[in-house]
């Protein structure tokens, strides 16, 4: 029998600023941060919401591409999307 995977664990999202990105994923989301500051200072990050995988912010000098494409009929697609039953609130 071939061995398959058991599921998706963790997702890679570069930033530029951990600091600022996990504001906005925990402040603004609802995200929960699982790890975060070492010696007073974010060098990475994991957060998670849900049962959802754990989303790590990666470092890095410059975003090279932002985080979307555009699929094969034009339109443009998120990598990944967050769910929300408030749209509006979670907007202010």
């Amino acid at each position: 029998m071939v061995e398959r995977g058991i599921g998706l664990h963790c997702i890679h999202v570069p930033v530029t600023k951990v600091d600022k990105s996990v504001e906005f994923y925990v402040e603004r989301l609802g995200f929960e941060l699982i790890r975060g500051q070492e010696d007073g200072k974010y060098t990475n990050a994991l957060i998670k919401i849900g049962n959802s995988p754990t989303i790590f912010l990666s470092p890095v000098d410059q975003v090279e591409s932002e985080l979307k494409f555009s699929s094969v009929d034009k339109k443009e697609q998120a990598l990944f999307e967050v769910g929300t039953r408030d749209i509006d609130r979670l907007h202010k």
